[in-house]
């Protein structure tokens, strides 16, 4: 028996390698693009600059798994989560280089 999710062709359509990398391509670059713009929000200059405290959550069953706190509950240092009034414009974004 084998899995569906090998079978090359589904619904009668055969797998398209060309199309599908160039799709896949397409959405890695927008996630490198989405994690810039987060490290910059941040105020940090590369991903590993990064730290768990850094990073909340919304759902208290993803909290628990990925340890860190919730977005609601109040900073350890008592300070509360800056959210900006406006998000930046995309010219002010930081260059691709910029982050590692």
């Amino acid at each position: 028996m084998t899995c569906s999710c090998i079978r090359p062709a589904i619904a009668g359509k055969a797998l398209q390698i060309e199309r599908g990398s160039r799709h896949l391509a397409d959405y890695l670059h927008s996630c490198m693009g989405e994690i810039a713009y987060v490290v910059q929000s941040l105020g940090k200059t590369a991903v590993r600059d990064v730290v768990r405290e850094d990073l909340v959550a919304l759902d208290p069953l993803v909290g628990d798994l990925c340890g860190v706190r919730l977005a609601w509950r109040p900073c350890s240092d008592g300070g509360a989560l800056a959210v900006p009034a406006t998000w930046p414009a995309a010219e002010h974004a930081p260059a691709q280089e910029q982050i590692h």
